[in-house]
């Protein structure tokens, strides 16, 4: 079977030319924000010709809002998701590419000479930094040797390591959290514990420690295990150029789920951004990222993790003033110099002034 039969295409219509350097290749297309994203960027970037890329043939079939055409690839870890594409950056044209998910992050990074070979322009770090700064074990490690402020973390790679973990971490008196060590969103994320949580659909579902066993028999097992970390949660936007940062955007959930959107404010956060800043220096990072935070109630920031492409939420930041994929743009381009913007802060932003 050629690569090409897993393209599907909708029925809009793209000039296939040569080269066109507004073009911008998002994957995971499919994501619930990704409408609104579409929207605040071409609102920054009127030029910009937006197309998708998910696995996902239901969202390609019904096109994305706000995209000029979206493709079908395969998962990233199948072995036909690079050569797929290749081939369509072969039909497309030369195009900037900035991958959705933590896996196309890694496999793209690992890969992008061939990617840009085909004409897919990327501003990415290499494979082994984001390798290690988006594993949490390991990030954990980094921060609490060099800065503090790290998660207490310990590695759980079946179900009796895990009880072993849970009981060194100071067993079930407080809540514990079960999950990968590179991200997956919320996926194979559990809480452990007896004590009430709140109830909230987009939050982890809560297991004993008898559920253990059957969490590590799905097809993505978690693989650590850290105590529940009760607080604010605080997203930060990261443009990072080469180890140096080029744009910073904190921003605290007025809830702590995701969907449906609780909305966000944009604030100042000094010990955030210093400690993000340290973290883009050690691992000499760059490109678009996002580091997820909890703060709590004495103020006290922990950074739990690194992911290695943008938060599903970085609408909020265009929305905001910032455009940060404009910014990824010229960076991937090789801009030597990538204008700073500095939002409104304080600044809340609902679903309705996203929509609006």
């Amino acid at each position: 079977m050629s690569q090409l039969e897993w393209v599907w295409s909708s029925r809009n219509t793209l000039p296939m030319t040569p080269v066109n350097m507004n073009k911008l290749i998002l994957t995971c297309a499919g994501g619930r924000m990704m409408p609104l994203l579409a929207k605040w960027h071409k609102a920054a970037a009127p030029d910009s010709m937006l197309i998708g890329f998910d696995a996902n043939p239901d969202v390609v079939s019904a096109g994305v809002d706000g995209f000029d055409r979206v493709f079908v690839v395969p998962k990233a870890y199948d072995p036909l998701y690079v050569p797929a594409v290749i081939d369509l950056l072969k039909e497309i044209g030369v195009s900037v590419l900035l991958p959705g998910s933590d896996e196309e992050a890694l496999v793209l990074a690992k890969r992008k000479k061939e990617i840009e070979s085909a004409g897919g322009m990327m501003a990415m770090s290499d494979h082994s930094s984001l390798a290690r700064v988006s594993d949490k074990i390991n990030l954990a490690r980094v921060i609490e040797e060099s800065h503090g402020g790290g998660a207490r973390v310990l590695r759980a790679l079946n179900a009796d390591e895990a009880l072993q973990a849970i009981q060194k971490l100071g067993g079930t008196d407080v809540p514990m959290v079960l999950k990968p060590s590179r991200g997956r969103g919320r996926r194979g994320v559990f809480i452990i514990g007896t004590s009430s949580m709140p109830e909230h659909d987009d939050l982890p579902p809560v297991i004993t420690l008898q559920d253990i066993p059957e969490v590590y028999e799905q097809a993505f097992p978690p693989d650590m295990v850290m105590p529940f970390v009760s607080g604010q949660n605080i997203t930060m936007d990261v443009l990072a150029d080469h180890g140096e940062v080029a744009q910073l955007v904190v921003r605290r959930w007025l809830e702590n789920w995701r969907f449906p959107f609780p909305g966000q404010e944009i604030i100042s956060f000094p010990q955030i951004e210093s400690l993000g800043t340290k973290i883009v220096n050690q691992f000499k990072l760059h490109g678009l990222l996002d580091m997820d935070f909890i703060v709590s109630e004495d103020g006290e920031p922990t950074l739990l993790e690194v992911n290695p492409r943008p938060s599903g939420s970085v609408v909020v930041a265009l929305a905001g003033g910032v455009p940060l994929l404009k910014q990824y743009v010229n960076l991937a381009l090789g801009q030597k110099s990538v204008e700073f913007f500095s939002p409104v802060r304080p600044q809340t932003l609902l679903l309705q002034d996203l929509e609006n």
